[in-house]
């Protein structure tokens, strides 16, 4: 049975069932990487510093795909402060599972 890598890395369940918090996910590093585990079934929270409107796309790209992402502004030069307060955003028009 000859398995291409891509058949056996990028079948869309790699990750299902599981929840990946993306920072930077308003750059474009951080946003393919996002949307890759999208792809692969994980809900995706994007936190993001500044480019709100960037990281929101990413999601609307991640849900157009049929997968789950939420938003919330963090910045990680502010380790302890962005954990306490990370809590995904419910107005930026996305779908959640997240509470």
């Amino acid at each position: 049975m000859d398995q291409t890598p891509q058949s056996r890395w990028n079948d869309g369940h790699r990750f299902s069932d599981r929840t990946a918090v993306v920072t930077g996910a308003g750059g474009t590093l951080g946003g393919a990487i996002a949307q890759a585990l999208g792809r692969e079934g994980a809900h995706v929270a994007l936190g993001y510093r500044s480019s709100d409107v960037t990281a929101q796309a990413v999601a609307k790209t991640i849900m157009d795909g049929g997968g789950e992402a939420v938003c919330s502004q963090l910045d990680v030069t502010d380790l302890h402060r962005s954990v306490l307060s990370f809590r995904p955003s419910r107005n930026v028009g996305v779908k959640s599972t997240f509470s």
